[in-house]
């Protein structure tokens, strides 16, 4: 079994081992790749972290309402399906802003039944794991603070895919932004402080 703190490196790493041409980029908190941000720039406003870019330019822009500011992720739906020609069909979520409103996003994509990541009240968000190709997101890891992983959701990584990798702790991942129309084309993530 492996360790909640290095599921995501290891799935990296057996992409990287497969393929020397594997496109692999790691996002970390401090680097803003996205200067695009439906928030208004503050102090107090979250991050956002993976351009929506990544999975290709099919699909709609999917984000979060600009008059809404996340504080705390409360839970996760995913959508997807396995085997070789796997896939995220969509995602939905759900999240506290900042005066503690409770604010449903999606699904974005189509959905084809529910499996729910509960988020523990003592628990949050830190690292989202993510492979693309054929202009779709292939799969989903997500790891808690408990710490705890949740996938991967899709299909397996194999060559050719691009991999990457949010990494915000020790802040937490608070929403979501991304591409989508029948199928999750492309995602990205809110961080902010732990509130």
């Amino acid at each position: 079994m492996h360790s909640a703190l290095s599921i995501c490196d290891l799935l990296s790493s057996r992409i990287i081992k497969e393929s020397s041409s594997l496109n692999f980029q790691r996002v970390n908190s401090n680097k803003n790749l996205d200067s695009s941000t439906s928030i208004e720039p503050s102090m107090d406003a979250p991050k956002k972290l993976g351009p929506s870019g990544y999975g290709g330019i099919q699909g709609t822009a999917k984000d979060i309402n600009s008059n809404s500011v996340p504080k705390n992720l409360k839970s996760v739906s995913i959508w997807s399906k396995g085997g070789n020609t796997g896939r995220i069909n969509a995602i939905s979520f759900t999240y506290y802003d900042k005066d503690n409103i409770e604010v449903n996003e999606g699904p974005w994509g189509t959905t084809d039944g529910t499996p729910n990541i509960s988020i523990g009240h003592d628990e949050y968000l830190t690292k989202l794991c993510v492979t693309t190709a054929n202009n779709c997101v292939t799969s989903l890891t997500f790891n808690t603070s408990k710490p705890a992983v949740h996938g991967p959701m899709g299909k397996e990584p194999t060559t050719g895919d691009k991999a990457f990798t949010i990494d915000v702790d020790p802040d937490s991942i608070v929403a979501f932004f991304g591409r989508a129309d029948h199928y999750l084309r492309a995602i990205g993530a809110y961080s902010a402080p732990q509130a």
